[in-house]
């Protein structure tokens, strides 16, 4: 009989689990993921043409430490149906570019709060990629 040396990695480990255990590697596999705790807000961004008028949420609360995200969703002006409209989104509370809908399929997810973010209301704009009308401006509130 000969044996094999090999690295136990979250793979190897989890592909033995599903072998012997099936219902222990659908548990260890929930129960790993990194976001415990946190919650993604959904955020309707309701558009006329091009235009953004209006958000379901003008001042969304995020946990700090736990990783909160927002999804936001491009909406017709009613609120009824999703739309593909492009947008973008630009921040206070986040370093980096804005989050531009670059498949223009109406939806984008904010990055998460980290622990050291600090506490406080920050604006976040709103931008039609194709309006020439006025942009939106919410609040993030991360406490």
């Amino acid at each position: 009989m000969v044996f094999r040396a090999t690295r136990l990695t979250w793979g190897t480990a989890r592909q033995w689990l599903r072998s012997a255990f099936p219902l222990a590697a659908i548990l260890v596999t929930v129960l790993a993921v990194p976001r415990v705790g946190a919650d993604e807000i959904n955020v309707k961004i309701l558009f006329d043409g091009n235009c953004p008028i209006k958000v379901s949420d003008p001042q969304v609360v995020l946990e700090k430490g736990r990783n909160d995200n927002i999804l936001w969703t491009s909406y017709n002006k009613d609120g009824s149906q999703p739309v593909r409209v492009a947008y973008s989104i630009y921040f206070d509370p986040f370093v980096g570019r804005p989050l531009a809908d670059s498949n223009g399929d109406g939806v984008l997810r904010s990055p998460n709060v980290k622990a050291t973010s600090p506490k406080g209301v920050y604006k976040y704009t709103v931008l039609g990629n194709e309006c020439s009308g006025d942009a939106l401006d919410p609040n993030i509130v991360v406490r």
